[in-house]
């Protein structure tokens, strides 16, 4: 009976920092904002031609992101449908931000600076940036 209880004990504490992790509080789709695609990317298919996938736990990360995407030059923008570079996911909103940094919200428009994001994209932690599958897109 105690080799089982000890064995119980082990799996539980083996399991618990998978556990702990959680999911993901935000979701990325990336495409570098330099990349040239022979294909356009659009809102659409996004997460099946994006280059990396992020799947963001930390919550102190996720907050320096939203920080990035969410303060914007306000003004008259032009968002690039065939050249959206990232999609940022979270429970409530999806941002979509094209190869200028022009960001899509629902029917709000601005521009962010590419140059943070990509930034932010050096200072990952490489557990967060998820290995692709090539997938068809439809």
């Amino acid at each position: 009976m105690k080799g089982i209880l000890q064995l119980c004990v082990a799996v539980v504490l083996f399991l618990l920092p998978a556990c702990a992790k959680g999911a993901p509080i935000l979701t990325v789709y990336f495409i570098p904002f330099e990349a040239s695609t022979f294909v356009p990317v659009t809102r659409d298919d996004i997460s099946c031609r994006a280059l990396e996938k992020w799947a963001i736990t930390d919550a102190a990360q996720a907050a320096k992101l939203m920080n990035i995407v969410t303060h914007g030059e306000q003004g008259t923008y032009t968002f690039d449908y065939p050249l959206v570079r990232v999609l940022v996911s979270d429970k409530d909103k999806t941002y979509y931000i094209d190869h200028k940094g022009v960001t899509v919200v629902g029917k709000l428009t601005y521009k962010i600076d590419p140059q943070k994001i990509e930034a932010f994209r050096q200072s990952l932690n490489p557990n967060d940036v998820l290995p692709r599958k090539r997938s068809k897109c439809s």
